[in-house]
C-alpha cells in the first residue's frame, strides 16, 4: 500500500511539480533581467556592436568549452589543455547545436534553461522541508544577487552545475537516492566539485535512525552510482590521454592551479590580504575575503542555530564545508593566487544561503540589505566583463 502511494506521488509530481508555476514564471523573468543587465551595459554605456559582443560570449572559459564542442579533446597543439573542461556541458551544447546550429546561441539556450531549473529547483527543495521551508525565498534572493550572478547569463558551466546540484538536494531531501544519485553522477561530470556530492548522500543515509543499520548500509551503495560520473571523466582522462589525472596536470601546467593544504593556502591570503598588490582590482580582495570568512559563517551557524540543527542542517553543513575545504585547498605558486575565481565557486555553494537566512533569523530587513550590498558588486562586475577586464 505504501508504496503504490509512493508511486502515485512521483506520478503526481513528474504531472505537476514542474509546470510553469509561479517560482518558475520569476525565475524565467529573473534570466531575462541578467540579460537585459549585459544588454544595457553593452549597447547604452560602452556602445558594443553585436559582433563585439558575441566575440565576447566566447572569450576566456567558453573558448575552451566550444572547442570541445566542435573538436573534442585533443592529445596535441593549443587545445590540449581542454581536458581541464568537464564534458557534459560541451556534449549538451552539441546536443541542441543539432537543432540550433550556431554554437553560441545554443550555448546560451543550455546556460539559461538550466539556470532556470536550477533555481526553481533550489527553491523548491527547500520548499519541501518544513524545517527550511521559511528559510526558501531568502536563499534564493541571497543566490540570486551574488556579486558573480552574471556567469548564470554567460557560457559556463554554473548553470548547468547549479541545476544538477540543486535537483541533487531536491531528490535528497525527498529520500529519493536514486534520482539523487544520478543527478549527483552528473554534477560530478560538470565540474570536479560534483563528487563532493557523496558526503551529504552518505551522512543523509547514516543519519536516518527510523532504519536499521544493515538497511542503511545497504543504501549506501547508492555512492557508487553518484561516484560514476567522476569515474567516468577519469576513464575519458585515461583513454584519450592514457592518464588518469591528465585534467589535473594540465590545471597545474597552463594556469597554475593544484592542490595544497590550508596550511599553506590560508597564511598565503592572511599575507596577501596584509600587503595586497591589486593586480586584478578588488574583486581579488573580495575572493581572499569571502574564502577566509566561509567556515566562520558556517560555524557560527552551527553554534548560534544549534536549536534548529537536525538531520537535514547537519547535511547541509557537511556539504558546504567539505566544498569550501576543496575551495581553500586549491593553490598557485603566485602568493595571493590561491583562490583565483573563487567568489564564482563559492556562489555554488548552496549551503551557504541557508546559513545565512538562518543567522539573520529571515529578517527582511537583513537579507534585503545583504542583496542591495551584493547586487552593486554584481553590477560591477558586469561592467567589467563588458570592457574586458577580469571579473571574478
Amino acid at each position: 500500500m505504501q508504496q503504490t502511494e509512493r508511486r502515485l506521488d512521483d506520478a503526481s509530481i513528474l504531472a505537476t511539480g514542474w509546470r510553469p508555476q509561479r517560482d518558475t514564471k520569476i525565475f524565467i523573468g529573473y534570466q531575462f533581467a541578467l540579460l537585459l543587465v549585459i544588454a544595457i551595459f553593452s549597447y547604452h554605456f560602452y556602445d558594443t556592436s553585436l559582433s563585439r559582443l558575441s566575440f565576447q560570449f566566447r572569450q576566456w572559459d567558453p573558448s575552451w568549452y566550444l572547442s570541445i564542442v566542435h573538436h573534442g579533446y585533443q592529445t596535441s597543439g593549443a587545445r590540449r589543455a581542454a581536458i581541464a573542461f568537464f564534458p557534459l556541458y560541451p556534449a549538451l551544447v552539441r546536443l541542441v547545436m543539432v537543432v540550433v546550429h550556431k554554437d553560441v546561441i545554443a550555448a546560451f539556450i543550455v546556460s539559461a534553461v538550466t539556470s532556470v531549473i536550477g533555481h526553481v529547483a533550489f527553491y523548491r527543495a527547500l520548499k519541501s522541508r518544513p524545517e527550511l521551508a521559511d528559510s526558501a525565498a531568502n536563499s534564493l534572493i541571497l543566490l540570486a544577487a551574488w556579486p558573480t550572478a552574471i556567469y548564470f547569463s554567460l557560457l559556463y558551466t554554473e548553470s548547468l552545475y547549479l541545476m544538477l546540484t540543486a535537483l541533487f538536494l531536491y531528490f535528497l531531501l525527498q529520500d529519493r537516492l536514486s534520482w539523487a544519485a544520478v543527478a549527483a553522477a552528473f554534477a560530478a561530470l560538470t565540474r570536479q566539485p560534483g563528487f563532493l556530492c557523496l558526503a551529504p548522500l552518505g551522512l543523509w543515509i547514516v543519519m536516518d535512525t527510523a532504519r536499521p543499520w544493515r538497511q542503511r548500509i545497504m543504501r549506501l551503495g547508492w555512492g557508487a552510482v553518484a561516484a560514476s560520473g567522476y569515474a567516468i571523466f577519469l576513464i575519458i582522462n585515461r583513454v584519450v590521454y592514457h592518464d588518469w589525472f591528465a585534467f589535473s596536470h594540465e590545471l597545474e601546467v597552463h594556469w597554475h592551479k593544484k592542490v595544497v593544504s590550508l596550511t599553506r593556502s590560508i597564511p598565503e591570503a592572511v599575507r596577501y590580504l596584509q600587503h595586497p598588490t591589486w593586480r586584478f582590482g578588488w574583486p581579488e580582495i573580495a575572493d581572499q575575503y569571502l574564502v577566509l570568512a566561509t567556515p566562520l559563517l558556517l560555524i557560527a551557524w552551527a553554534f548560534f542555530c544549534r536549536e534548529r540543527f537536525e538531520r537535514t542542517r547537519w547535511v547541509l553543513f557537511a556539504w558546504g564545508l567539505v566544498q569550501w575545504f576543496t575551495i581553500a585547498s586549491s593553490g598557485s605558486p603566485v602568493p595571493g593566487f590561491s583562490w583565483l575565481s573563487s567568489t564564482r565557486y563559492l556562489m555554488l555553494v548552496l549551503p551557504i544561503y541557508v546559513a545565512i537566512a538562518d543567522l539573520a533569523r529571515n529578517r527582511k530587513v537583513i537579507i534585503y540589505g545583504l542583496s542591495a550590498v551584493s547586487s552593486v558588486f554584481a553590477l560591477m562586475l558586469v561592467e567589467r566583463w563588458i570592457t574586458w577586464k577580469w571579473a571574478a
